[in-house]
């Protein structure tokens, strides 16, 4: 879908945190197929002598989940153990992103430019390399599927 962009979360760039998307993926998807709304359940009854059931409308069925790993990708490193996490940064990284409730997600790409994601991340994973930290796997889950502000 994409690789390496930034990304915005509770209205911060990742930019300031030097962090950028290396992998997305969702959940259940196969095949190289990926689920891009939230799936509806269609509200409708059959009517006698009708072969057209009377359509009532659609009820959400489920919220939109993926995965997401997020690199710590300084532009100015010489060698990889300057690609590390320290742990004041581990900090900041931790209040931003961990929070107990949804906030708005937003990628900062051309192609994605009007997808925002009402989610929250859970049950966040060290990405390590040696004994330094680079990164987190994240699973995200969306409150919505997705607003388009066009």
């Amino acid at each position: 879908m994409f690789s390496a962009c930034e990304f915005q979360y509770d209205g911060k760039s990742s930019s300031n945190f030097e962090l950028k998307i290396v992998s997305f993926s969702s959940r259940g998807s196969g095949g190289g197929a990926e689920l891009i709304g939230i799936p509806l359940q269609i509200e409708e009854t059959k009517i006698k002598d009708n072969p057209q059931p009377f359509f009532f409308g659609t009820q959400i069925d489920g919220k939109l989940e993926f995965t997401i790993q997020i690199a710590y990708m300084p532009e100015n490193t010489k060698t990889q153990t300057e690609n590390v996490i320290t742990q004041h940064m581990m900090g900041s990284i931790s209040k931003w992103l961990f929070k107990r409730e949804y906030k708005e997600f937003k990628i900062v790409d051309e192609d994605h430019s009007n997808l925002i994601y009402n989610c929250i991340f859970q049950s966040p994973r060290r990405i390590e390399v040696g004994n330094g930290l680079h990164g987190f796997d994240l699973s995200v889950e969306t409150l919505r599927s997705y607003r388009d502000w066009e």
